[in-house]
Formats: structure tokens, C-alpha cells, sequence
């Protein structure tokens, strides 16, 4: 009789339970390191498992063009495929904006401001753009009064399109505002007296008043160079919505077919969105959804499912690493873990706009991923941080040496026996992992027998007689 070879669970392997996922997982690795590999393996597991008795559920933001098709396959393989839900541009519907000021709670002008501030701090920093604080406030009051009075003018039907048109129609000098061909044609006067129109309350009224003076008074005496840089910052981030398909997914009225909450209810949804096919729209509308996400399930006061963030290369789509850190610090109440990976530790603080406040972000969202798999990477900086975080030992040192006496000297009991040898027992301090040991991880392959070697820490756990902070792990590609 043949009996097939059980496969290996990571989470036996690791002496892991199911609600360690809640505390954060990250893979850093170079290219080929196999991190993709890992994260097959950890997620097969993961969505076989139940936490309090509930399917386990995911988001997976695939930002490369095979991902999608691959996270499909995990999903199929851990039996969770009848919770799949795949998004594709243009064959969805999320109106983000309507759900963020009708559906969300406490949803406001102000919240979907901050929102697509978010957004505008993912796409300075990865250009390299410092906005001072000036034009950075008159981009925020542009956008906000911008939304509140397309959301009074058509309330449940109003879609980042609305704004869009809206800003770009704004009036550039109080001559064109009192044109009357501009006061016939112009979309943004058409919803100021739309909005007008519909005005129920008099909280509503100010809100009115306070957008409509800065849009018809304010806007134009700050002069066109203010004006200028303020419809430039919206333009940038509305006009990726614009262009088909990713369009038709976020301006089209009436329900979502999909919504943000529906991803904390056990689905596995996947976000295909690859960068290379959408570009900057598939990066702020993956970006974005990761936000509404995570507010979503902040917001639950008795969450039911744990759901997972999978996030192969996290440093591309990553909007607010402030905002980042502060989820994290609070998920695990909220049934919310994030599982992520990169390839160096420069290419996070690259994403994060360099510099000093870089670093500290980096070392904040590092401390919050309570579990790291470190694969083998040629990049020094990476390798020497972990190399450096996990400290020295101490290492004993026997040394043999011959004494200088002649050998005529010696009788043959001391050749026999070895007294004309000295011996000095030493101790030095050296790195528990030297750098150059991650060039030394197998990478997996038909080379290595499809095995892949990385270094694995937890938080508050040490591993062996010697204590150490970290173990060397060994799994085998599915």
C-alpha cells in the first residue's frame, strides 16, 4: 500500500494560531527570492482555517499582471473559491464617493477630502513633489467645497466625475463669471444653482455658502498661479478616474455592486488592477480600496470574520504610511491582519519619499509586523538591519598551538599524548546572523528541489537553547 506524503502546514510548522495572522505578516526578499512562494503557502493555509468558527476572508491587491490569476489558483486550492469575488475594471461598480458621503457612517465633504488627500500624498512622494503648506490648504478647500456642493446638487447620484467637471469648469476671473455664454454653459455654476435648489436645513446652507463664496470670490482673488496649482493637485488625481474602464467602475449612479464592507464578511476578493495595464488608476483605485477597507473594518464594533490585506509588493500601492501605522496598531481587536512583502528595505523608504521622516515611518510600520520572513536578498542595507537587529552572541574559541621547545626535549610519552601542544580557550562577541548569510537562503527551483530557506522572527519569541530571535525556516514550493 502507497500512502501519499502528508504536505506541511505553515502554521504547525511555525507553532502558529490561527489569530497570529492579526498580528501583522511580512516577506522581505529580492527578486526570485521566493516570496511569492511563501505567500502561496501562508494563504493556502490561511483560507483552509476558521477563526471563532468563521471562514477566513481576504483582499488581495494584485498589482502584477500574473497576480490575479494566481491568487485565483490559492484561493481554488484552499476549497474557498465559492467566496471568490474577482474585480475587474470595468465589470464592477463602485461609486466610491457616493459611498463615502451616503453609506459610510459619518461619512462628510471632509471625509472623502481627507480620502483623496491620501491619495494626492501617494502620488507626490512617488514623483518626488513637496508641497508647501500653503498650496497643499488650498488644494484641500478646493476639493472639499468642490465635493460639497456636488453632493448637494445631486446627493446619492454624485460621482468623482461630478468633480471632476466641476473644478475644471470653475471660473478663472469675475469677468467670465459674470459672461453670461459662461453662466449658460458652465457645469460648476449649473451645480451651484442645482445645490441651491436643494437645500433642506440650514446646516446645509452654510456649508452652501462657505463653498460657493470660495469658489466664486476666493478662488479667483488668490490669482492664477494659486488657482493654478490647486486645479492642477485635483486634476491629477480625478483624471485616472476618468479614462475607461476604470470610469464605468467609479462614476456610474445607483447601487455598487460592490462596496467595502462586503469584503468583511469571510469573501476573498481580488482586486485585479494590475500597474502595468492600468497604470496610475489602478494604483489609486487599488490604493484606495485598501483605505475603505481598513476604515470599514475599524468601524465594526463586533467584527465576524477575520479578513486579510494580501499585499505583494506593498511599497507600490502604499498611500499613507501614517495612516498605515495606525491601523495596524489597532486591527487585531477589529479582526484585521495585514500580509504583506517587499524587496528591500530602500525600496519602502523610496515609496515613502526618503529622507529622515522616511526612515521613522519605515521603523514604525517594521515594529507593527509582529511576524517576518527575511529571504535571501543581495541588498546590503536590508541584510545588515536585520543582521544588526538581532544582536551577537557570544562565541567560545579553543586555540592549538605547538611549543617552540626542541623536539629532542620531549620524551615520547609527551608525543604520545600531546603535552607539547598549548591550548588557550577563548570568547568573542559576533553577529548571531552575519549579512552574508542571505545570500546563502535557497531560492527554491529545480536546483534547490523546489525548497526555499528564509529567516523567521516573532515578536516576544525566542527560538532555541541559545535563545535566538530568529529560526531559519524551510518550505517547499506548491
Amino acid at each position: 500500500m502507497f500512502f501519499r506524503k502528508r504536505q506541511s502546514d505553515i502554521f504547525h510548522d511555525l507553532d502558529l494560531g490561527t489569530k497570529s495572522l492579526c498580528d501583522h505578516t511580512l516577506a522581505v526578499g529580492g527578486s526570485g527570492s521566493g516570496k511569492s512562494s511563501l505567500l502561496k503557502v501562508l494563504l493556502t493555509d490561511a483560507l483552509r482555517r476558521t477563526c471563532q468558527g468563521r471562514p477566513i476572508g481576504c483582499v488581495w491587491s494584485c498589482v502584477k499582471n500574473d497576480e490575479a490569476d494566481a491568487a485565483i489558483r490559492i484561493i481554488s486550492a484552499a476549497s474557498a473559491e465559492g467566496r471568490l469575488l474577482h474585480l475587474v475594471p470595468g465589470q464592477f461598480t463602485c461609486n466610491v464617493l457616493s459611498y463615502e458621503l451616503n453609506d459610510r457612517p459619518g461619512g462628510s465633504p471632509i471625509t472623502a477630502t481627507i480620502l483623496l488627500e491620501r491619495l494626492n500624498k501617494l502620488m507626490t512622494r512617488s514623483n518626488g513633489e513637496r508641497g508647501e503648506a500653503y498650496w497643499q490648504n488650498l488644494f484641500s478647500r478646493l476639493l472639499e467645497y468642490s465635493i460639497t456642493i456636488c453632493w448637494l446638487a445631486k446627493r446619492r447620484e454624485v460621482c468623482l466625475a461630478d468633480v471632476f467637471c466641476f473644478c475644471a469648469s470653475t471660473p478663472s476671473s469675475f469677468e467670465q463669471l459674470s459672461s453670461e455664454a459662461f453662466r449658460n454653459k458652465s457645469v460648476c455654476l449649473k451645480m451651484l444653482r442645482q445645490a441651491e435648489m436643494n437645500l433642506v436645513s440650514d446646516a446645509e446652507r452654510r456649508q452652501y455658502e462657505l463653498a460657493a463664496t470660495f469658489i466664486c470670490n476666493e478662488l479667483i482673488l488668490i490669482g492664477s498661479k494659486g488657482r493654478g496649482s490647486a486645479l492642477t493637485q485635483v486634476m491629477a488625481i480625478l483624471s485616472p478616474f476618468m479614462r475607461s474602464p476604470l470610469y464605468e467602475t467609479v462614476n456610474t449612479p445607483g447601487p455598487s455592486s460592490f462596496t467595502p464592507g462586503m469584503a468583511l464578511k469571510g469573501s476573498c476578493v481580488v482586486l485585479d488592477f494590475p500597474l502595468l495595464t492600468h497604470q496610475t488608476g489602478g494604483l489609486l483605485f487599488t490604493s484606495l480600496m485598501n483605505i475603505l477597507v481598513c476604515e470599514a473594518a475599524l468601524r465594526q464594533t463586533d467584527p465576524s470574520n477575520l479578513t486579510l490585506l494580501v499585499r505583494d509588493e506593498l511599497p507600490a500601492i502604499l498611500a499613507d504610511p501614517d495612516f498605515e501605522v495606525f491601523v495596524q496598531s489597532l486591527a487585531r481587536s477589529h479582526l484585521l491582519g495585514f500580509v504583506s512583502s517587499g524587496q528591500s528595505l530602500a525600496q519602502f523608504r523610496a515609496a515613502m519619499g526618503g529622507g529622515a521622516d522616511a526612515a521613522e515611518r519605515l521603523h514604525a510600520i517594521l515594529a507593527n509586523y509582529s511576524q517576518k520572513f527575511l529571504m535571501a536578498t543581495p541588498c546590503k542595507d536590508t541584510a545588515a538591519y536585520f543582521s544588526e537587529a538581532w544582536g551577537e552572541h557570544i562565541e567560545e574559541t579553543v586555540t592549538v598551538s605547538e611549543r617552540t621547545e626542541e623536539i629532542e626535549k620531549l620524551n615520547l610519552m609527551d608525543i604520545i599524548f600531546g603535552s607539547h601542544f598549548t591550548y588557550s580557550v577563548g570568547e568573542s562577541r559576533v553577529r548571531r546572523c552575519p549579512v552574508e548569510a542571505f545570500l546563502s537562503l535557497r531560492r527554491g527551483g529545480g536546483a534547490n528541489r523546489r525548497l526555499v530557506d528564509c529567516f523567521y522572527t516573532q515578536a516576544g519569541r525566542t527560538f532555541g537553547r541559545n535563545g535566538s530571535p530568529f529560526r531559519v525556516y524551510t518550505f517547499e514550493q506548491r
